[in-house]
């Protein structure tokens, strides 16, 4: 299996993308779990391929994954100086970017493992941060990855209430919905955009995994 990530790393028929990220400034919505099957962070695997952000965004928990869940995070800077702008905050304004978070960025890139309940928060930051990268006329590349819940099994009702939707399930999705990040964020931009490019995961079929994971049998926690 390949991750969005490892494809922009390994995959040649991605060298065209490469190039043109080396090309043109750069911004990474990030997490620690954004690694490689080197459990290497995107922002080292960029750094490998020549891209280098010149501005980091960080979701709940931070950038670097140190705050406490639902605690505000604050603005910082990368060990590498570069500027992490935290969509983290007390106000619900605070959730996403403004326009000008985009001034002089070419290409928003999204890197976020997900864990397939609508309840986490990163699927959307993502969409948020696509949402308004795309209005400010920045391209958006998600690297995307599997959803660890599965691709089958749906669980929940969907909150078709207004009401009922917030940070914690922005759009209508069951609890349980099966769906990549990636595939998340182009359901609800609402129309189809050329600037945003979606690196899908390769190698990840879903009902074969199901199956693999069905005929385990896992030793008793008393033996």
């Amino acid at each position: 299996m390949q991750t969005g990530l490892d494809r922009l790393a390994e995959d040649s028929t991605l060298d065209p993308l490469v190039r043109s990220l080396r090309s043109r400034t750069v911004a990474l919505l990030s997490h620690p779990a954004s690694v490689s099957r080197a459990y290497r962070h995107a922002s080292d695997v960029l750094a490998d391929l020549g891209v280098h952000p010149i501005l980091l965004f960080g979701p709940e928990h931070g950038y670097g994954g140190e705050a406490q869940y639902m605690a505000p995070v604050a603005d910082g800077a990368a060990r590498t100086g570069v500027r992490i702008r935290s969509l983290y905050g007390d106000r619900a304004e605070d959730l996403a970017p403004v326009a000008a978070d985009f001034e002089g960025i070419d290409v928003l890139v999204i890197d976020l493992q997900d864990v397939g309940s609508r309840y986490y928060t990163y699927v959307w930051t993502a969409l948020l941060s696509a949402r308004v990268a795309l209005a400010a006329g920045t391209e958006v590349v998600i690297l995307d990855r599997p959803n660890p819940l599965g691709g089958i099994a749906l669980e929940g009702k969907l909150p078709v209430d207004p009401l009922y939707l917030s940070f914690v399930g922005l759009e209508p999705l069951p609890v349980r919905h099966g769906l990549t990040l990636g595939a998340i964020v182009e359901k609800f931009l609402g129309r189809p955009d050329e600037r945003l490019q979606v690196i899908a995961v390769r190698g990840w079929n879903e009902r074969e995994l199901a199956r693999a994971r069905s005929s385990l049998a896992p030793r008793s926690p008393a033996s």
